[in-house]
């Protein structure tokens, strides 16, 4: 598992599976329907996750930011 990986199931409490299997089929949730997401709707669509998420049962580590270097690195 790499170095980003591994701090991802630290930092948001998830479990490695998890984190390789959103990373497996990040194209496909992307360009399933062949519409292009622009940085923006990525971001709010990661928050708005991260929020539903967070007013469930999991506990986050940390505060989840859609930062610019956190959309380069999810592309």
């Amino acid at each position: 598992m790499s170095a980003t990986k591994s701090s991802a199931t630290k930092q948001y409490s998830i479990d490695r599976s998890t984190v390789s299997n959103i990373l497996r089929d990040k194209d496909k949730y992307l360009h399933s329907q062949n519409i292009p997401v622009s940085q923006n709707i990525l971001k709010t669509k990661a928050l708005s996750i991260y929020k539903q998420l967070k007013d469930g049962d999991i506990k986050f580590l940390s505060i989840f930011e859609a930062s610019n270097s956190w959309v380069f690195g999810f592309q």
